[in-house]
């Protein structure tokens, strides 16, 4: 592979505050956008972090689309139901279970990630929690991807 380019792209999807139950997702769908790459860019994802300024800590799936799911409806907080017609969209799901902890807040990182993806218009993902938090405010998490195009 001969790398173009490293990309690092951020977002912070407005989540509730509310009592989340396990299965439901954080915020909605996210769609990373980079000028730099262009549609059918060959690139591969490198890896990701997840801050969580709330030090809430649960553990999360980062799932990863190949191209827009548009048959799925995505609502925070809300059980994620994926249309049968975009399951063949997902080309990863990256399941976080360990963070650093700090007084307040908290980080997971993945690194060493091999995720092969091709640009369209744009890298889509979305978060699932596997528990039960209550973030205090609705900025608290926000997702960095770290991309390698090539």
């Amino acid at each position: 592979m001969s790398i173009k380019n490293i990309i690092t792209l951020s977002s912070t999807p407005t989540i509730s505050t509310g009592i989340y139950a396990s299965g439901d997702l954080l915020g909605t769908l996210m769609k990373f956008k980079n000028a730099d790459l262009s549609k059918d860019q060959r690139c591969m994802i490198q890896s990701l972090v997840l801050v969580d300024q709330d030090k809430e800590s649960v553990s999360t799936d980062v799932i990863f689309f190949s191209s827009n799911p548009s048959g799925t409806t995505f609502t925070d907080n809300a059980a994620l139901d994926i249309a049968d017609a975009d399951m063949s969209k997902i080309v990863h799901v990256e399941s976080l279970t360990s963070y650093n902890a700090f007084n307040d807040n908290s980080v997971a990182v993945s690194q060493a990630m091999t995720i092969p993806i091709t640009y369209t218009d744009g890298i889509y993902v979305c978060l699932v929690t596997r528990g039960t938090p209550t973030y205090t405010a609705v900025t608290d998490i926000v997702l960095s991807l770290t991309i390698i195009q090539e």
